[in-house]
């Protein structure tokens, strides 16, 4: 049996229309933006639309992976096609509960990183440009930044499928989840920045919660709304990639 690929556990994340990356942190549990489940206008997209395509490449997937249900970080309000504010961004993280676990013989899962850094040097890997790109090479960029309410700003360039992708630091030798890409921007001189939230708080509590029982729709009580527009702690404003 040939051995699972250091990547395979990065995916498409598929809505039916809506394309981001994905990546598996447990055989059936996968982590991405919790923005890549909502339609344009804001309404949660139900979880038999969505399917997760991992280790895409050249048209053929290790597994395709139906989704039973997902759940975004509390507090989290998608406002569609407005552009987020950091308080959106601090809580843009989901996970989707496959309707089948990934044998770890095919795909292996990528831990999550506690987040304390030795350095600021992180990778990012994604789908961009296109339904039918493959995964793009592991692309070096820095962490520039922590923000008071968990939002973390990167260098890295990020295009159109790369919402949801992980940022990764290596910890033990390995390489681990240290956030997800919810948003771009460009500073005041033209620069490219990205922004994902600070994740073991929420990826915690909502292990506590996703059942299999559980459904996704309406969880996101209590936000404040984030207008048009509007900066955050960050200082920039936002575009979902």
């Amino acid at each position: 049996m040939a051995k699972a690929g250091v990547w395979d556990a990065v995916g498409q994340v598929d809505s039916g229309g809506t394309l981001c990356t994905g990546t598996l942190i447990a055989s059936d549990i996968v982590l991405t933006a919790a923005h890549c489940l909502y339609d344009a206008d804001g309404t949660p997209i139900s979880a038999e639309q969505v399917t997760f395509r991992a280790g895409y490449s050249g048209g053929v997937s290790v597994a395709d992976v139906s989704v039973a249900s997902w759940l975004p970080a509390p507090g989290y309000r998608d406002e569609g096609e407005i552009q987020p504010g950091a308080e959106a961004i601090r809580s843009d993280v989901a996970l989707l509960l496959l309707a089948e676990p990934m044998a770890r013989d095919t795909v292996v899962p990528i831990a999550l990183h506690p987040g304390l850094l030795r350095t600021n040097e992180v990778r990012t890997v994604s789908y961009s440009k296109g339904i039918d790109a493959d995964l793009s090479p592991p692309m070096p960029c820095r962490l520039l930044h922590r923000f008071a309410d968990g939002v973390m700003e990167f260098d890295c360039t990020m295009h159109p499928g790369a919402s949801g992708a992980p940022v990764l630091a290596e910890r033990g030798g390995r390489l681990s989840i240290l956030s997800v890409i919810s948003a771009v921007a460009t500073d005041e001189n033209g620069l490219a920045r990205s922004y994902g939230a600070s994740l073991p708080a929420h990826v915690a509590t909502l292990r506590s919660r996703l059942t299999r029982a559980q459904v996704s729709e309406n969880d996101d009580k209590g936000a404040r709304r984030i207008g048009a527009g509007e900066r955050g702690s960050a200082g920039a404003r936002f575009v979902r990639p």
